[in-house]
């Protein structure tokens, strides 16, 4: 018997012992292995989309691309150009009319760090789902979870070849395999898939199971987002709506299935092109394309597509939106979290492309109006956030400088005196200290204003001092808990040293604004802080304004404190008020080096703000009493 007739009879003697233990073990096995299908990872979580709104105002500016995005992921209006007008002076659009954007679709991934929007079969675009079925499994309509013509068909090929690299796996095959079990090869998990498969297709219809497979399957990944499911493909890829792909999208899109990182868009451009273009020719001879014109990409297309995408990476767009989808808050709407969330992913993305590290961390607290509800904020989505915002603890740096000054000035300093600024040391228990200055280039006496507007550290130290340490020291323990008396042996908290929660910090600012305006509503003339530091010309940040910005009234005040790794930005515009906190997290050494501007935090509030779709108001007292349309 010749060697080839020899291979054959033994392997369909293999075939048959095969077949015979797929029955048997497969009947011991169903029982157990059906209770064990979790039908949840299928159908995951079909609810409706949030309740929550977001409203463009009129005459307010946004960012063109994050608009198109969001409106992407929302379902909604597609072409911004209908309710925006082109401003070329600062990269910015204007809103046309006031408009309500359509609430965010929900995220029904189960996974963490994963977007899935679940997409019913009739919301599918039949191109892609026929095309699935004419490349993958051209038997799906007629098998039942499994062929049975191909598993025979690949069996002979393996034995032929000795390859045995044929699975004859069909979609549902797939399906099984990528929801439930894993991909090391082995005849127990084959049996159990083709078990699941026979289930799933006894149990759903057709129509079903391929609306199970495109919801399900993974199409990559985007800055550790998982991409789940065909409507977030579509998103990732081409920054669209599912509804609004080309035919020749379309093809890129079942072109991932059959590896996405092995076709990867960026880093195997030239492979995803050959795969996408035989892709698009099948589709044409299943005529699923009607229009005969519609051709291939060229490479302009894919030069585009390519920079587009790195573009989109670059912005963080599907990380962003991911921490949108997880946030329940209603304090602010879900596109400002969106356009916050896109603020600070740009400030991340730089700090930590200069540090070489992903150690930087961005935490905030905001509230509109007389809410009686905060929005807080933590960029590390995988930690607790009330453990970033209310345990944990940094240096505050200048941020209680106009606490201080608020009793200074009611207490017989004027605003208009002058104060040295010549070097000074203070006799302390511990030793000698002598505050330093951030700069060299200060005049030798300054008014009490300049020094307040420039944050200046000697001319605090010598008012305090000649004030009487014990009287501040009263009046800060209602402000802070935790403060070092007595406070003429801890001198140096009054510049920052002081540690303090976001929340610590926020709580002291509400009761600081409160306090100002109460002796504003008493006395009209009266100049405290709040109002010397709402000039944006004239405070430590009046050459980091741009145009927009220099024409506003907002209080704010900055803080660095720890070689730039910790920065603060307080702010109260009127509408909106809050504290922002960017910083390095994890063990500091001696030789991280100062990275952080001492306007960090401002950045990502200045980005925020004049890309919110939200007009601007000027800073007064109504703050407390001004409804804020949105806000609880």
């Amino acid at each position: 018997m010749s060697i080839n007739k020899r291979i054959i009879k033994y392997g369909l003697l293999v075939l048959i012992i095969s077949s015979v233990s797929v029955l048997v073990v497969g009947a011991f096995a169903v029982k157990n292995l059906i209770e064990e299908l979790d039908m949840g990872k299928l159908v995951a979580s079909q609810e409706g989309s949030f309740s929550r709104i977001s409203d463009l105002e009129a005459e307010s500016l946004v960012n063109k691309n994050e608009l198109l995005f969001y409106l992407s992921a929302a379902d909604g209006e597609s072409d911004p150009d209908k309710l925006i007008l082109e401003n070329s002076d600062n990269h910015l659009s204007i809103v046309k009319t006031d408009f309500q954007l359509p609430s965010l679709k929900r995220n029904n991934c189960r996974d963490v760090y994963c977007i899935q929007v679940y997409t019913d079969f009739n919301q599918i675009p039949s191109a892609i789902w026929k095309g699935l079925i004419g490349i993958e499994d051209v038997r799906f309509l007629e098998h039942s979870g499994f062929d049975f013509f191909g598993i025979l068909r690949a069996f002979v090929k393996n034995v032929f070849t000795l390859s045995f690299k044929q699975g004859a796996s069909t979609i549902t095959q797939q399906l099984m395999k990528n929801t439930y079990f894993s991909n090391k090869k082995s005849i127990v998990r084959k049996i159990k898939e083709i078990v699941a498969s026979a289930y799933i297709e006894g149990k759903f219809e057709k129509e079903k199971i391929l609306e199970f497979y495109l919801n399900n399957i993974i199409w990559g990944s985007s800055n550790g987002i998982k991409i789940k499911g065909v409507y977030t493909a579509a998103l990732y890829l081409f920054g669209k709506n599912l509804s609004t792909v080309s035919h020749y999208e379309m093809a890129i899109i079942i072109s991932l299935l059959k590896g996405p990182y092995f076709y990867h868009p960026l880093n195997h451009t030239n492979r995803l092109r050959e795969r996408a273009d035989l892709v698009f020719k099948k589709l044409q001879e299943m005529n699923l394309i009607p229009d005969n014109s519609i051709t291939t990409w060229n490479d302009k297309d894919w030069k585009t597509f390519e920079v587009t995408l790195r573009e989109r990476e670059g912005l963080g767009y599907i990380n962003s939106l991911f921490k949108t989808m997880a946030d329940e808050s209603e304090a602010i709407s879900d596109y400002e979290k969106f356009v916050f969330n896109n603020s600070s992913w740009t400030v991340i993305n730089k700090l930590e492309s200069l540090w070489g590290r992903n150690n930087v961390g961005i935490k905030a607290i905001l509230r509109k109006g007389d809410s009686s509800h905060e929005w807080e904020y933590y960029s590390k989505f995988e930690r607790k956030l009330s453990d970033g915002i209310d345990s944990e603890k940094h240096q505050v740096g200048s941020l209680l400088k106009p606490i201080v000054y608020k009793f200074l000035i009611n207490n017989n300093v004027n605003w208009d005196q002058t104060v040295s600024t010549a070097p000074l040391t203070l006799k302390l228990k511990s030793g000698d200290w002598s505050p330093s200055e951030a700069s060299r280039r200060i005049p030798k006496e300054v008014t009490v204003e300049q020094a307040l507007l420039w944050s200046l550290n000697r001319p605090l130290i010598r008012l305090s001092e000649e004030v009487g340490f014990k009287k501040i020291e009263d009046y800060l323990v209602n402000y802070i808990e935790d403060l070092l008396i007595p406070l003429d042996q801890y001198p140096s908290q009054l510049l920052g040293s002081v540690e303090l929660s976001l929340s610590e910090i926020f709580n002291i600012y509400e009761k600081f604004y409160k306090s100002e305006c109460e002796i504003r509503e008493a006395n009209e003339e009266y100049n405290g802080p709040l109002w010397v530091l709402s000039n944006p010309n004239k405070n430590t940040l009046r050459n980091k304004h741009d145009k927009i910005m220099s024409n506003l009234s907002f209080f704010a005040k900055t803080g660095t404190t720890n070689k730039g790794l910790d920065n603060w930005f307080v702010f109260n515009d009127g509408f909106l008020r809050g504290v922002i906190w960017v910083g390095f997290e994890g063990a500091r050494t001696i030789e991280d080096k100062k990275t952080f501007g001492s306007t960090t935090a401002y950045e990502i509030y200045r980005s925020f703000v004049t890309q919110r779709a939200k007009r601007y108001g000027d800073f007064d007292c109504e703050f407390f009493n001004r409804k804020i349309e949105g806000a609880p």
